[in-house]
């Protein structure tokens, strides 16, 4: 009974999030769509709660729940509220009948193994490798040395992918500041005139200390409980925002935090990211031994690794502190960058762009 219960709440998920996309997509007030897109973005999470992927639920939550639909929010001010275009609902309708059925059909033919035998629920060869090899002291020349699988696996079995994937996201923010370079734009921050009520800015005041406590436990526990840099790094990311949307943008300029020391931050967080990739390999040169890029634990050939154990028996993973507290600083502050961004004035923008130069007030 538990087990039909487990599955008829991801079949509900599923097929919620598909609806959500539907009114999403045929909604002409861009608002309304960017709630339904948020909803969706819930019932994902969910989903991949269910699906047990902690990891990517500390992702999602941040990323898809809070900041993207403040970007799109961002944007949809700086346009129109409504699409001039009305999306006709029967296509989309019977996109969403479609769907519904495709989804039944494939789950009656898999429940009677129509498209051959289903796999056994057993752990297998590569799952159950990565499981003993994780955290494992008696075999460390193979071992990540950190009992946080995912991690282990982003940043120790497979780090280069992880640094070409990362690598995406703070190419979009350069391209983002190379549009915007010049153009800065600032104010005398007043209490009574700009950000919401007082009742709002108090409430921020106690929720950002608090998020920002979790982004820091989310990135700085990521090679010990579900996590890391990316997951804490968003999660902080949320706290600079709630400013932002409560107290304005103004209220930036007042404490002085400003776009070049956000960059700063990012650009320490990538130095952090690129020396600890080279840590090992710098410390061979002088040791005159073998060594790789990226290396976290001794291997053959490369005797030379990170402390994976700190005072009183701490388990530190090797370089996956560092990375994650490095990747943290960097999202964070990239993600920062792109709301000031937005939080500049169309019409600001526009007459700078206008007049072809810079111009700063």
């Amino acid at each position: 009974m538990n087990l039909l219960l487990y599955y008829v709440l991801m079949a509900l998920c599923s097929l919620g999030s598909v609806i959500a996309v539907v009114f999403a997509i045929i909604e002409r007030d861009l608002l309304k769509a960017v709630l339904f897109s948020a909803i969706q973005s819930t019932l994902y999470a969910f989903l991949y709660y269910l699906l047990m992927a902690p990891d990517i639920v500390l992702t999602y939550i941040p990323v898809s729940v809070g900041l993207y639909p403040a970007v799109i929010l961002f944007l949809i001010k700086k346009t129109e509220r409504f699409e001039n275009v009305e999306t006709k609902r029967s296509v989309l309708l019977s996109s969403l009948v479609l769907t519904i059925t495709f989804v039944i059909v494939s789950a009656a033919v898999i429940a009677g193994r129509g498209i051959g035998p289903i796999p056994t629920p057993d752990v297998r060869f590569l799952a159950a490798w990565y499981l003993g090899t994780t955290f494992n002291p008696s075999i460390q020349l193979v071992s990540a040395m950190a009992p946080e699988g995912v991690t282990s696996i982003v940043w120790d079995y497979r780090g280069l992918d992880t640094v070409f994937e990362t690598a995406v996201l703070f190419l979009a923010i350069i391209a983002s500041v190379a549009l915007m370079r010049g153009i800065e734009h600032k104010g005398v921050y007043d209490e009574l005139k700009h950000g919401m009520s007082l009742i709002g800015k108090t409430v921020t005041k106690i929720v950002v200390p608090l998020i920002i406590g979790v982004g820091i436990s989310i990135a700085l526990h990521g090679h010990l409980t579900p996590g890391g840099g990316f997951q804490g790094g968003s999660a902080l990311a949320v706290a600079p925002l709630l400013v932002l949307v409560i107290f304005s943008k103004y209220f930036f300029d007042k404490v002085g935090f400003t776009k070049g020391k956000a960059l700063a931050i990012r650009s320490s967080g990538l130095l952090g990211v690129g020396l600890t990739s080279f840590a090992i390999v710098i410390a061979a040169l002088f040791a005159r031994s073998g060594a790789y890029i990226l290396q976290n634990q001794p291997r053959v050939g490369a005797p030379i690794g990170f402390p994976w154990k700190g005072i009183d028996g701490v388990l530190l993973g090797g370089s996956l502190l560092s990375f994650n507290a490095c990747e943290a600083m960097a999202v964070c502050a990239g993600f920062v960058i792109l709301f000031l961004l937005l939080a500049i004035p169309e019409e600001y923008v526009r007459k700078v762009l206008a007049q072809g130069g810079e111009h700063e007030h």
